[in-house]
Order: C-alpha cells, then sequence, then structure tokens
C-alpha cells in the first residue's frame, strides 16, 4: 500500500492592528474593487479560445 504524503504547510493567525469593523467596512471593499478593476485585462482561466476565421481576435467560448 503505498500513501501518498504531502508536504505540510502551516498556517500563523496573528492579531490584527485594526478592528473587524473597519475591517469589513474599508479593506473588504478596497480589495473587492481593486480586483475587478485588474481581473478584466486577464485571460479568463477556464474555457476555450477560438480563432474565428472572419475575425482578427480570438474569442473564448
Amino acid at each position: 500500500m503505498y500513501l501518498h504524503i504531502f508536504p505540510i504547510q502551516q498556517l500563523f493567525f496573528f492579531e490584527s492592528p485594526i478592528s473587524e469593523d473597519h475591517f469589513h467596512q474599508y479593506v473588504i471593499p478596497a480589495l473587492k474593487h481593486y480586483t475587478f478593476c485588474h481581473s478584466r485585462a486577464l485571460l479568463p482561466l477556464a474555457g476555450n479560445l477560438a480563432f474565428p476565421s472572419n475575425s482578427s481576435k480570438p474569442e473564448t467560448r
């Protein structure tokens, strides 16, 4: 019998100097906005990239 043993990774939690309310009110909306603005320039992670004969640009399907 063979056991797949994966490397162990540790996750550390630290006390934050900001309050939970501040985090939910300011940090999370800023992260959502940043992610939305910058993700529009990235290609999708899944899908099919097609090169139609009538267009010079590829499209995702």
